[in-house]
């Protein structure tokens, strides 16, 4: 991935991070006092939908092909009031090849996942484990020269499997803050082993 193009996911992940701080600021600005009146409940049942950006490390044999990268999350499910859930999930990295030679190469990696998920509930916080699966599509890029028309491409398409962790903390009805690690192992042609940890926003719709 050239410089430009990380400099530009940059700026996106900076300027997402910053519109969601200031809503979460408006948000504790108008309920901080509902937690302490016990007007505020912890966690509970409902949709959730949660936006995540952090960084993805190639492990194994991927991180002699690979190196380090951006990664960005979105997720919508529902969690129970047993702690059961279930999870749609997309996850999109610009995950950069190791340069080999002169040749320079652009990749876009992304996953669609089934994630059942069970939670755990302790005043405003849950934690979570997942695990489950899905399709992975990865479509490469072989620069020219000057790094920008492409010599050659090639996608590929192929099954992935998912284990995660994570915990949340509920500021205030509907909306909280979410940590994420993640382990993923992309099948098939790819054979990739990834680790990944993220932070962002969680939203709750009862």
């Amino acid at each position: 991935m050239s410089n430009m193009h990380r400099i530009r996911l940059l700026i996106l992940l900076a300027g997402t991070a910053w519109g969601l701080l200031g809503a979460l600021g408006g948000a504790v600005g108008v309920d901080a006092n509902a937690w302490a009146q016990g007007r505020l409940k912890s966690p509970d049942s409902g949709v959730t939908v949660s936006f995540t950006g952090g960084a993805v490390t190639p492990l194994a044999d991927t991180a002699d092909t690979h190196q380090q990268g951006l990664v960005m999350g979105l997720r919508m499910g529902y969690m129970s009031r047993r702690g059961l859930g279930l999870d749609v999930g997309a996850l999109y990295t610009p995950l950069p090849r190791q340069a080999l030679g002169s040749e320079r190469y652009e990749t876009h990696l992304a996953s669609l996942l089934l994630l059942p998920r069970y939670g755990l509930n302790v005043n405003r916080w849950r934690l979570w484990l997942g695990a489950g699966g899905g399709l992975s599509y990865e479509h490469v890029r072989l620069l020219d020269d000057s790094g920008g028309d492409a010599v050659s491409s090639e996608s590929t398409v192929t099954p992935t499997v998912l284990a995660s962790v994570g915990v949340e903390y509920h500021l205030v009805t509907g909306i909280g803050l979410v940590a994420e690690g993640r382990y993923t192992r992309v099948l098939g042609a790819l054979d990739y082993q990834l680790a990944a940890i993220a932070g962002g926003v969680v939203l709750t719709f009862r």
